[in-house]
């Protein structure tokens, strides 16, 4: 439960290089899931983030979800400050606007593209009314298609933000983008066209498939 006694709300975006479109589906479709992570009792993950000037660090979190990736025997991720900015800038979006939505700040291709950043694999979870690390990746975790974002074996780097609201719904909003880089080569052999950016496609000729669950 949350202190603002409002039931949280998240989101995710999935976005998949072609060629691991069934391997993430295969997840997306988990029966019942991995047993709950219990996040370990480390005050990091529980600091208030509705404090004024709080702010989540992302490698704090990247701990975190890799002790829940090795517990499903999934390789580590690290925290990349790319990504990291990327997930500010939603993570601002949904305070701004007191909503909890994906593209409140562009679509997510659209903002890796600005960033610089080549992905082969690239996926956002967003949320609102999770006051802290620990309730915000609990939340995540009990939901199929965020738990299949953080659990996506291609992924190797994280970005994650909060951003705190005023008069909000919500006291804090939430992006966590997760991310596999393309190496220079996979990018020169996959370069969108004019069509597949139109269509919502991101670099590397990845492509757009939105879920959303409440």
């Amino acid at each position: 439960m949350t202190s603002d006694r409002r039931r949280p709300f998240a989101a995710h975006l999935r976005l998949i290089q072609a060629s691991l479109t069934a391997a993430a589906l295969a997840g997306c479709a988990m029966l019942g899931g991995p047993p709950l992570y219990p996040v370990p009792r480390d005050a990091a993950y529980f600091r208030d983030l509705a404090t004024p000037g709080a702010a989540v660090d992302p490698a704090v979190a990247a701990r975190l979800i890799s002790g829940y990736r090795a517990a499903n025997r999934l390789g580590p991720v690290a925290a990349d400050p790319t990504l990291t900015a990327i997930a500010k800038r939603e993570a601002a979006a949904e305070a701004a606007r007191g909503s909890v939505a994906h593209d409140l700040a562009g679509p997510l291709p659209g903002r890796a593209d600005a960033a610089g950043y080549d992905y082969a694999v690239i996926e956002e979870n967003v949320a609102g009314g999770y006051d802290t690390l620990a309730a915000a990746f609990d939340g995540w975790q009990r939901s199929p298609e965020h738990r299949a974002n953080m659990l996506a074996g291609a992924v190797t780097r994280i970005g994650i933000a909060a951003a705190q609201a005023n008069g909000k719904r919500y006291r804090v909003y939430w992006s966590l983008v997760l991310a596999a880089p393309a190496s220079r080569r996979h990018c020169e052999e996959a370069k969108p066209t004019k069509q597949s950016r139109a269509a919502g496609a991101g670099a590397c000729g990845s492509r757009i498939a939105s879920l959303r669950s409440q």
